[in-house]
């Protein structure tokens, strides 16, 4: 629905108000997921990064903040969700940090997407890195050849490695613990998320007052 909200959760909104009682059973039913955060600088640091790839509408009204490591199997999830979302709402933009937090292992991938940003193929490498779990041989789905990016890895190698730092400390700032993490307008969702939990956290943001 527009709304972000289900047939059930209006049910349950219009029963909250047939009684005039909002009880801690309404709250729940409503309350959305993950944590409200507000404004501050280390927001606007994570949002403002010139550094982050930028996927879906660049001019979108609502941002999505999505921290994964290409290893994680939740993050696959949960980036099939997103992508689920995006291809029906064309007013969302999506800056993703890639973060290496299972591992050594999780690294070379992560280099590869931003080797691939750096010819204007981010969106196609991080796609195919995303559902492969990994495989660097995957971005030939998507007509990319892991030769040249790995090439390209290694001779921005000192760039590529201060954004993955930049991301790790942005993470760390936010007090996140591990991937995946989705920061949705005033919502820092810790864990992974459904198409509808996005779906919500979109209606959220647009309807907030603070925009």
């Amino acid at each position: 629905m527009a709304s972000g909200l289900t047939r059930r959760d209006l049910w349950m909104l219009a029963a909250v108000i047939a009684v005039g009682v909002v009880t801690p059973w309404g709250l729940a039913a409503l309350r959305l997921p993950g944590d409200a955060v507000a404004a501050s600088p280390v927001i606007a640091a994570v949002v403002g990064d010139p550094a982050t790839p930028v996927i879906g509408n660049p001019r979108g009204d609502v941002t999505i903040v999505e921290f994964t490591d290409y290893r994680c199997p939740v993050c696959r999830r949960s980036g099939a969700a997103l992508a689920e979302v995006m291809a029906a709402d064309p007013g969302v933009r999506v800056l993703v940090k890639d973060w290496p937090a299972l591992g050594p292992a999780s690294v070379p991938p992560a280099r590869v997407a931003l080797a691939a940003a750096r010819i204007g193929r981010y969106g196609d490498a991080h796609a195919a890195l995303q559902a492969s779990g990994g495989r660097l041989d995957a971005v030939r789905s998507a007509g990319l050849d892991p030769d040249r990016l790995e090439a390209i890895a290694a001779r921005d190698a000192a760039a590529i490695d201060r954004t993955l730092a930049g991301n790790a400390h942005q993470a760390w700032t936010l007090g996140l613990q591990g991937v995946p993490a989705f920061l949705v307008g005033e919502r820092l969702v810790r864990g992974g998320v459904s198409a509808r939990d996005l779906r919500r956290l979109i209606a959220a943001a647009r309807a907030s007052p603070a925009r």
